[in-house]
């Protein structure tokens, strides 16, 4: 699998940055977990 570079907003770069300290996962371990979560959002068709 290749590598993706993600640009977050400042805002959102310092709240992952500070989940990442509070549950000591690795950065990328929790961007592709939030990524799968929002996809499965995206593909359910949850249109409200």
């Amino acid at each position: 699998m290749g590598a993706v570079t993600v640009y977050l907003p400042l805002e959102l770069e310092v709240k992952l940055q500070a989940y990442v300290e509070r549950t000591g996962k690795k950065r990328s371990q929790v961007v592709v977990e939030a990524l799968r979560e929002f996809l499965k959002d995206v593909e359910g068709g949850d249109d409200e």
